[in-house]
């Protein structure tokens, strides 16, 4: 079906695609792929919204739960940094005690690659707080290991560390 196709990637509307070109007697098809992913994952934390709101955005909290050196902000537009320098960003939305929004790239994304954003949801639950994140606009092919990440990088040492502070 395909006669020739031209590969051409780049970005729409923000969105990294790739777009196939071809022709078939004379007209011009094309056809295109977003080429980013996204996650969603959540874990019950034996503490309050505010607490882990508070300890997320600040300095020396965000290091001691992830055992990482971080660097936190309380301010919209304020940067972050986390593990060492592997991951930064900034802020982009804080509802406090309830939402959080960060422009966010580890070291591993592609250099022309556009940041992803993290939301981080906070609610309360049964037991504590219900904390959702949702990360978007993650490269192609670095979805699930963000996920694992998370989970054993993020949720574990946090469910130690609320559970003794």
């Amino acid at each position: 079906m395909y006669k020739n196709p031209v590969l051409c990637q780049g970005y729409f509307f923000r969105k990294q695609l790739e777009i196939y070109f071809w022709t078939v007697n004379g007209t011009i098809f094309c056809e295109g792929m977003d080429k980013l992913e996204s996650l969603k994952v959540s874990v019950t934390l034996p503490t309050t919204p505010q607490r882990i709101y508070e300890a997320w955005l600040n300095s020396k909290e965000h290091s001691a739960f992830t055992g990482g050196r971080a660097r936190g902000s309380g301010k919209v537009g304020g940067a972050l940094s986390a593990w060492d320098g592997y991951i930064r960003g900034k802020n982009l939305t804080l509802e406090p005690y309830r939402r959080i929004v960060q422009s966010w790239r580890s070291s591993e994304f592609p250099e022309d690659s556009e940041d992803s954003r993290l939301e981080v949801v906070l609610e309360e639950a049964e037991k504590g707080t219900r904390l959702t994140l949702i990360h978007t606009n993650i490269p192609d092919g670095q979805g699930e290991m963000y996920k694992e990440g998370w989970r054993d990088n993020y949720f574990q040492p946090m469910k130690r560390y609320f559970k003794t502070s």
